[in-house]
């Protein structure tokens, strides 16, 4: 097993991706393979710098087309480790040959995944294949076994909590943590469904409440929802917090119930429980990894929903999105089903 100086990553700026970016420098370094871990991303760096304050060895690294030059001249090194994530379509061009230059020093190499463009085999020391049939997790751990490691650890997420934001949000009672929308509206609950869903929950447990998760470019959405479900009063909306404050509401919360989306992989590898409510997921995306995880899914040939990764071994095709909505009926049942 080869060690390298460093390890540089590149990837989208996206949570699910970083999630398991740092899931990927963990192992790197626990196994010795790299001492330091640099992530570099377009988009979003200040908040998910949150994600590796327990990591001291991961640095992440926000930076521009006009801050190529300086990342270039500060990070290139012998010995480097350099990653490309894998990707659905294709990487830009700019990006691939930026990514291997940096690894033309003696000692370097340059990894990364067949995509849908051109120059993969020119360019990277060691190209894999992505495959979407299988989970993303097993896609990263291809990537660790192509560097020799041989043990791996299961995936999980160290972060500090901020429990300050119990006050901050006036949060006394026992709850609900529900994440609602996903990246694209075919994903996410639909109003009318996210407050049928806070209705049938708060006509049980009464003295509960819903924590509505999300971005603050999204609060009117949830005051809609809240209005909507006649249980306004009842609901908190948590919007534009830390990761920390994320943390501590998740992990104190009965349940987590979301979509498939970066803040349900966050809860999943915190060890919460967790629901995940797949409409119109991806099968290579969806946390089946956590041990405490339960996805709820249905193709959309099919009327009922399913749980677990069995059946959809079992019963899928080739499709890389093979799944419709999410009955209304199937969500409250399996969450009461957790609940007990």
């Amino acid at each position: 097993m080869k060690s390298y100086k460093q390890a540089l990553f590149f990837q989208s700026g996206s949570i699910g991706d970083f999630l398991m970016s740092v899931y990927f420098a963990e192992n790197l370094h626990e196994s010795g393979v790299a001492k330091e871990v640099v992530i570099f991303l377009p988009r979003n760096g200040k908040f998910l710098s949150g994600f590796v304050e327990s990591y001291p060895y991961i640095r992440v690294v926000e930076f521009s087309r006009i801050m190529a030059l300086f990342v270039l001249l500060r990070y290139i090194s012998f010995r480097s480790l350099v990653f490309l994530q894998p990707t659905l379509g294709k990487l830009p061009l700019r990006l691939k040959f930026f990514a291997w230059a940096m690894s033309r020093l003696p000692g370097s190499v340059l990894i990364g995944f067949q995509d849908a463009g051109p120059f993969c085999k020119a360019l990277y020391s060691v190209m894999l294949e992505y495959d979407t049939g299988k989970p993303f997790l097993e896609t990263i751990k291809t990537a660790l076994r192509a560097l020799s490691i041989q043990k791996i650890s299961e995936p999980g997420l160290k972060v500090s909590e901020d429990k300050k934001v119990f006050e901050k949000l006036n949060v006394k009672k026992p709850y609900i943590f529900f994440h609602p929308l996903g990246f694209t509206e075919k994903r996410s609950f639909g109003k009318d469904d996210a407050a049928h869903f806070i209705r049938a929950i708060l006509e049980k447990h009464s003295e509960w409440n819903i924590i509505i998760s999300g971005s603050e470019s999204e609060r009117q959405k949830f005051e809609d929802i809240a209005k909507l479900s006649g249980w306004e009063s009842q609901v908190i909306f948590a919007t534009g917090l830390s990761v920390k404050e994320l943390a501590s509401l998740i992990l104190g919360a009965k349940l987590y119930v979301g979509v498939d989306t970066g803040i349900t992989h966050l809860a999943s590898l915190l060890g919460a429980l967790v629901l995940c409510v797949a409409h119109n997921g991806t099968i290579h995306w969806l946390p089946f990894y956590g041990a405490r995880t339960q996805v709820l899914y249905r193709f959309r040939e099919d009327e009922e929903a399913h749980e677990g990764i069995e059946y959809l071994e079992k019963h899928r095709s080739a499709d890389i999105k093979p799944f419709g909505k999410v009955p209304e009926d199937a969500v409250e049942k399996t969450v009461f089903k957790m609940l007990s």
